[in-house]
């Protein structure tokens, strides 16, 4: 399981999805380059969220950047 310190207080929602970038002192990637895509599965409370993978999940670590990218389309 995958958790972010983003949730309501932070006004994100289920199928919110944010691009993950490496921490600033990780030496074994390139800062800039994306490593994953996440998304939003459940809101747990103000600062917490569980987040699905839809790619490079193992390449997350703990300090690592997010950046909202967009949202998946709400079901009717």
């Amino acid at each position: 399981e995958i958790f972010i310190n983003v949730g309501s207080e932070n006004g994100v929602h289920e199928g919110y999805r944010f691009g993950v970038y490496p921490a600033t002192d990780r030496a074994d990637v390139d800062r800039d380059q994306r490593i994953a895509v996440i998304e939003v599965r459940d809101i747990i409370g103000a600062r917490v969220s569980r987040v699905t993978a839809l790619f490079g999940g193992g390449q997350i670590g703990i300090g690592d950047r997010l950046e909202l990218i967009g949202a998946e389309p709400e079901s009717e």
